[in-house]
């Protein structure tokens, strides 16, 4: 952030303070204008690094997707934590989406990397839904 844009956002927020004699945001709001008049940039919100390009998919990548449902919320968030440690440590990309449209929520997973990695994430969701569906039910 440039030193006149936080200067114009440390007036501001004097301008907009409740507890400001309304002498002083008068004078802030002032000042405001002024700063807006010598550089009208100001106005705009503070412009962020561009977003880094997609990380392409090598053809000897493989992917791996489930759906799970009927997840209780208890297991649910012990679910997401779990496979996205396992996914880390296998090197691969990951994405957890819930579809909150089901009660209980669903998760689709997509994992993407070597085959060998992928099977084994595979393996791993098949051993969390086993051990959860074999747990007695919680409230």
């Amino acid at each position: 952030m440039s030193e006149s844009h936080a200067r114009f956002q440390k007036i501001l927020t004097l301008a907009v303070n409740p507890a400001a004699q309304e002498g002083e945001a008068q004078a802030a709001f002032g000042k405001l204008r002024e700063l807006v008049r010598q550089n009208p940039h100001l106005t705009a919100p503070p412009s962020y690094p561009p977003m880094p390009p997609p990380v392409e998919v090598k053809d000897d990548d493989s992917t791996g997707q489930w759906r799970l449902t009927k997840i209780s919320t208890f297991w649910f968030a012990l679910l997401i934590d779990n496979l996205s440690g396992q996914a880390y440590n296998l090197g691969l990309r990951s994405r957890f989406a819930c579809d909150f449209s089901e009660t209980p929520t669903a998760l689709d997973i997509t994992f993407t990397g070597s085959a060998e990695a992928c099977e084994s994430m595979g393996r791993a969701v098949a051993f969390l839904v086993d051990y959860i569906n074999s747990q007695p039910q919680k409230p």
